[in-house]
């Protein structure tokens, strides 16, 4: 689907884009959970009933996908060369031949190779939208990286383009809408690329340990909407012991036995399960939503129950994830030294042969009186993005609303078993529960617009710390945060 615009057109093309509206990425705000079901749990999505293809394809053209490469084991790529008989990959390649052949198209995917800085992806996209060549049809690009892209007239507003049906529950209904600013989307996500479902933040548990504890299996709390902070920290309080240990400072050596083995000091996603998230965005802008009393009782709960030295909590490191002699928080929950661990789902490709069962689980509410759980997701999820130089974005429209109908059908059920599997075995349990944290997933609005990022860092340790200092956080913080929001707006107007 390539074409060949001008410099002139270009021009225009992208004063126009910077003049629409804007919006982009990872953020949250007090919103309900998604409509987003998948083919495993809604009865109305089916090929005979649920997705009519147009009558007429593309007369063979090809779809140019830019994409990133599997960073941290995330699956990004949305291509597979052929089938092999594993469960996921047939799953992709048989979604993609199945989409060529109703479409008459041919799907090719160039990967850029990158770094977590993802400064590579974002100038592939700027200098392919400014050559004008159409040479890609659609770019998936870290949502947390493409504000930059979309401030500068990259892409077009995805709520413009028909074809998409966005609404539909092979989109993240949820988190599209609560990334839409000014009447305007630039990126969705949806089943097409499983990234965003590798990147959600979660807990993981330790079957084991819940039975020599004697402690019930949370499941039932978290369907009943029981599963609280005071819930969890009655777990937490009952798995911590020092075990003869002089103290609860790391050593792979001793026997301590952690409640929770966190990411180092990265608390966000124990926040944002309280749906405190700081920054968000009401009535179409950016506002600051610290400060309230709730946020300062979030925070004083979390102080009160994440405590270093009675082993309740580790801010284990996170530099190596799996190194043994500094404590990675990976390392400690999978050599069964916590009950519980930080974990995104991508992390439970490693833990498929543990000697032990586990569990995942969505973060607590902060109370029963929360209407819903809360779930974040890494930097590593990317969004669909359509260049302003594509001259068929209905065409593209149409092929990408495709892909994440016949995902929903049967690669994303195949990534649920798959991602949850234990030695052969089927987890319905925790597949139940990928469901639930996909529903619940929202945007981090402080990490995409990079809006009150001090406030967040200082508000982790202050929890670690317990210094007291919550209240002048805020407040040297607020002018600032005032001021960022303001620029942002300022450079998004219509």
């Amino acid at each position: 689907m390539k074409s060949s615009i001008t410099p002139a057109k270009l021009s225009l093309i992208l004063t126009l884009s910077l003049l629409a509206s804007s919006a982009a990425s990872c953020g949250e705000t007090t919103v309900q959970p998604s409509d987003t079901t998948t083919a495993d749990t809604s009865s109305d999505v089916t090929t005979a009933v649920g997705y009519v293809y147009p009558a007429e394809g593309f007369d063979g053209e090809e779809f140019h996908i830019m994409n990133i490469n599997e960073l941290y084991s995330v699956h990004q790529s949305m291509e597979r060369e052929e089938s092999n008989g594993e469960t996921l990959n047939d799953a992709i390649f048989n979604r993609n031949r199945l989409v060529e052949s109703k479409l008459d198209i041919t799907i090719k995917e160039t990967i850029i190779e990158d770094d977590w800085q993802y400064k590579k992806i974002v100038s592939q996209a700027r200098s392919s939208v400014m050559a004008g060549d159409n040479e890609f049809d659609v770019m998936y690009i870290p949502v947390t990286s493409s504000v930059t892209l979309i401030s500068e007239g990259c892409f077009t507003n995805l709520l413009d383009i028909d074809s998409l049906q966005l609404n539909q529950p092979w989109w993240n209904r949820g988190f599209n809408e609560a990334i839409t600013l000014n009447g305007a989307l630039y990126g969705a996500i949806g089943d097409a690329n499983l990234s965003y479902m590798d990147s959600i933040n979660m807990l993981a548990f330790n079957y084991e340990l819940m039975e020599n504890y004697k402690l019930d299996l949370p499941y039932d709390l978290v369907r009943e909407g029981k599963w609280t902070l005071d819930e969890f920290n009655k777990y937490l309080i009952a798995a911590a012991s020092l075990n003869g240990d002089d103290s609860a400072v790391w050593n792979n050596s001793g026997k301590t036995i952690y409640g929770l083995s966190n990411h180092g000091r990265n608390l966000y996603a124990a926040m944002a399960g309280c749906g405190e998230l700081s920054i968000e965005i009401e009535n179409d802008t950016l506002v600051n939503t610290a400060g309230s009393s709730r946020w300062y009782d979030v925070i004083e709960k979390l102080s009160s129950m994440l405590t270093l030295g009675d082993a309740k909590f580790l801010d284990a490191y996170n530099g190596d994830d799996m190194d043994a002699e500094k404590g990675g928080y990976v390392y400690i929950f999978m050599n069964q030294r916590a009950l519980f661990g930080y974990s995104q789902v991508n992390k439970l490709q490693s833990f498929r042969d543990l000697p032990f069962e586990y569990g995942v689980l969505p973060y607590p509410k902060f109370d029963e009186s929360q209407e819903q759980y809360y779930t974040t997701i890494a930097s590593t999820a990317t969004a669909a993005f359509i260049p302003v130089t594509n001259p068929d974005q209905e065409g593209t429209g149409t092929i990408l609303d495709a892909l994440s109908y016949e995902s929903s059908q049967t690669v994303i059920p195949a990534f649920r078993e798959i991602s949850v599997e234990q030695k052969g075995l089927r987890n319905d349990d925790s597949i139940e529960m990928l469901g639930i944290l996909t529903d619940s997933v929202v945007p981090t609005y402080y990490s995409i617009f990079k809006v009150g990022s001090d406030m967040i860092t200082a508000v982790r340790n202050e929890i670690c710390d317990k210094n007291g200092t919550a209240a002048s956080i805020y407040e040297s913080n607020r002018t600032t945060i005032e001021e960022q929001i303001k620029t942002v707006m300022e450079s998004w107007e219509k």
